[in-house]
């Protein structure tokens, strides 16, 4: 029986996203529900997510109202208190900001108004210069800041219904500074959110080695090293293995790779997004290298002043910035590669 496309449905447009959700059947009892993500500028949609729902027969599927098997499927549909308009959580957006602000004593305003969505599987770069807002935007999606007024969803939940604790444990997160502690081997670094799950000896071992691999670090070699043993590079490498221990869907980023050497920055950056496209993870990444946005970002997100004066995909940006602080960012990687290339030239010449 092979796979036959039934019908495919248009269910949400926002920020130069498209969300298609498209029904098809692979035996005569099987309804595959697919959730497609289109970003502009991109020749083919990236699939999201894909449900089951068994028992459907091909009649049925082809006579009901397919948005109906929806909640079946466990995508239930979920208001936008700002638009008034419906999404479906659990498919399309893993994160969601709804007029957060975020101001501390005197006034003074870090984050002021902010909404945005962050769909399932993307990797989303929080762009701007130093004190614009983006690390602390960052870390109100796993409660290190608590914002002053409006609300976050994390899979269409308030992230404050979840226990603090609990939110940060499910999260991974990466810094600059990595935060390896000194006194625990590598091994032990990489397993210590697992041993907070409660995991068993050997499952810790296993999970351990095997995310040592992901990130290119031969287990035997470096499982008992201390990190000051480490290179910068491997040390972010165990940073990055830390983080995914749990399995998250959902990582947090900020300035990751700003303190490695440049070839070592670049192939983590070109690792890390063949990693996060391989686990389909969501990423929120705050960075103020354009270059490194550019070259990492679905979308990119550009703020100024707690404020998001740009946002799409990298090509979007370059091609028509609509915003002069974003024109300005995004057009330094072009004007120090057209440098170079003007070196280049004269070089030959």
């Amino acid at each position: 029986w092979p796979e036959s496309i039934i019908t495919a449905k248009m269910i949400g447009f926002n920020n130069g996203t498209l969300h298609i959700v498209v029904f098809t059947l692979t035996s005569p009892y099987i309804l595959l529900v697919k959730m497609l993500v289109w970003l502009s500028g991109r020749n083919t949609p990236r699939l999201a997510s894909t449900h089951r729902h068994p028992k459907i027969t091909a009649k049925r599927a082809r006579d009901a109202n397919l948005l109906s098997f929806l909640p079946h499927c466990g995508l239930f549909p979920t208001l936008d208190s700002a638009s008034g308009g419906l999404f479906f959580a659990s498919a399309l957006v893993m994160i969601q900001f709804q007029h957060v602000s975020k101001s501390y004593s005197g006034g003074t305003l870090v984050v002021h108004d902010l909404s945005l969505d962050v769909s399932r599987g993307e990797l989303l770069v929080l762009l701007g210069e130093s004190g614009c807002g983006k690390t602390t935007t960052l870390k109100m999606i796993n409660r290190l800041i608590e914002p002053s007024s409006g609300v976050i969803l994390i899979e269409g939940v308030e992230n404050t219904r979840v226990k603090p604790s609990d939110l940060r444990r499910s999260i991974g997160y990466v810094f600059q500074g990595v935060g390896l502690f000194p006194h625990m081997t590598v091994a032990e670094n990489v397993g210590v959110v697992l041993r907070l799950w409660g995991w068993e000896k050997k499952q810790i071992g296993d999970r351990v080695d095997e995310l040592l691999t992901l990130v290119g670090l031969v287990p035997s070699e470096f499982r008992q090293r201390m990190p000051a043993q480490l290179s910068g590079g491997q040390q972010q490498r165990v940073g990055v293995a830390r983080a995914l221990a749990a399995r998250p869907s959902i990582m947090l980023m900020d300035e990751p790779f700003g303190a490695l050497d440049p070839i070592h920055r670049d192939r983590l950056q070109r690792e890390f997004v063949q990693i996060q496209k391989t686990l389909g993870l969501t990423v929120v990444l705050v960075t103020h290298d354009m270059t490194e946005a550019l070259l990492m970002a679905d979308r990119i997100a550009v703020m100024e002043r707690g404020r998001i004066v740009a946002l799409g995909t990298p090509r979007d940006l370059l091609m028509a910035p609509l915003h002069p602080y974003a024109a300005a960012l995004l057009t330094t990687p072009q004007r120090q590669a057209d440098k170079l290339h003007a070196l280049r030239t004269d070089r030959a010449d």
